[in-house]
């Protein structure tokens, strides 16, 4: 995989296309589970120097949906390249490539590929939906603690306000209260740490929301 991945460097096109479409076959039957290359395909697929390349670009649009489509194991590799992939785009350099990708549209998309109703087997049936609707945890739940402690890390970065939109969009399981409870110690520290007023103001509204849920904690409501 590792020699593999190098030739995605490579300036033969027909070349660099084959290998990606390898990958992304050995990526879709679990044969692989590299965050770190699912990272490498999605940085490719945004990168406008390969733009000219439309069958790679097709093989990727295609890939992503897909692949996060299959099975939760798929959308946790996905969540896994989230961080590193979001710190290539803030870091890079004025001259890179990579400084012309939208990265808010790069976080969206992360937020879309891990969504529960991705996944095929979301409401197949009824006892499925059931399941799914019970479920008390999602991909969405732990990338919100992953989101806020990179805020956390650098509270006045330039990136803090396209990462706070990210945790508004996020789909949180609103039972889950474990969860729940040490996103609100999160959320309240973010508020505290945040000087921007409009960042603030989303987060207020953010925090409003898991107090809410919060408050029909059956354990929370014992005498």
């Amino acid at each position: 995989v590792a020699i593999l991945t190098k030739i995605l460097d490579e300036p033969d096109m027909d070349l660099r296309t084959e290998v990606a479409e390898g990958l992304c076959k050995l990526l879709m039957i679990s044969a692989i589970s590299s965050p770190k290359l699912l990272s490498r395909l999605l940085l490719i697929w945004y990168n406008p120097m390969t733009e000219s390349d439309s069958k790679l670009r097709h093989i990727l649009g295609t890939f992503f949906p897909l692949y996060c489509s299959m099975s939760k194991f798929h959308q946790r590799a996905m969540e896994d390249a989230f961080v590193p992939t979001m710190k290539i785009l803030f870091d890079a350099p004025v001259t890179s490539p990579l400084a012309e990708i939208d990265v808010e549209d790069v976080g969206m998309f992360f937020v879309h590929l891990t969504r529960e109703d991705m996944l095929q087997s979301f409401g197949k049936d009824k006892n499925n939906a059931n399941i799914l609707e019970s479920s008390t945890t999602s991909i969405h739940d732990s990338l919100a603690i992953s989101v806020c402690n990179q805020v956390l890390s650098a509270p006045d970065g330039y990136q803090t306000k396209v990462l706070i939109k990210i945790l508004t969009s996020l789909v949180l399981t609103h039972n889950n209260y474990v969860h729940l409870r040490e996103l609100k110690v999160l959320s309240e520290n973010l508020i505290g740490n945040i000087r921007e007023k409009a960042i603030i103001r989303s987060l207020e509204k953010f925090d409003k929301q898991l107090m809410d849920w919060l408050a029909k904690d059956p354990a929370s409501q014992e005498p």
